[in-house]
């Protein structure tokens, strides 16, 4: 299992974390004995907090952006590749070699359609 400090805070225990540091900007006669608890401390690590959820946005628009581009890549190619292969089969015809190079079946390979002959029953 995933050690607790590796997964996200919920949002409303950080809203109440951050409403807590509001807080203790109004508290003027606050001084801690840890130096690491002083308002200055706390105020900079709110700062890095808000830092790294701003980089975390950029980072994902920036990922959204190219699996759109890579989504469109994509399709751009399986169009072209569409139409090559019409072309081919055009210019070479459906039972050339040209068309099983590019992985297509050729006319030839197809199995023959066969009649079904229908057996009446007399009786």
């Amino acid at each position: 299992m995933a050690s607790p400090r590796a997964l996200p805070i919920r949002p409303q225990i950080l809203k109440a974390d951050l409403n807590g540091f509001l807080g203790l900007g109004t508290l003027s006669n606050f001084q801690p004995f840890d130096p690491a608890l002083r308002y200055e401390a706390v105020a900079a690590a709110v700062d890095r907090l808000r830092l790294a959820e701003e980089r975390d946005i950029h980072t994902r628009n920036a990922q959204a952006v190219a699996r759109s581009e890579l989504i469109a890549a994509q399709w751009a190619v399986h169009d072209l590749m569409g139409r090559v292969k019409d072309h081919v089969k055009a210019q070479f015809g459906s039972d050339s070699d040209e068309i099983a190079t590019l992985g297509l079946k050729r006319k030839s390979h197809y199995k023959p359609k066969t009649r079904r002959t229908r057996k009446n029953d007399e009786a």
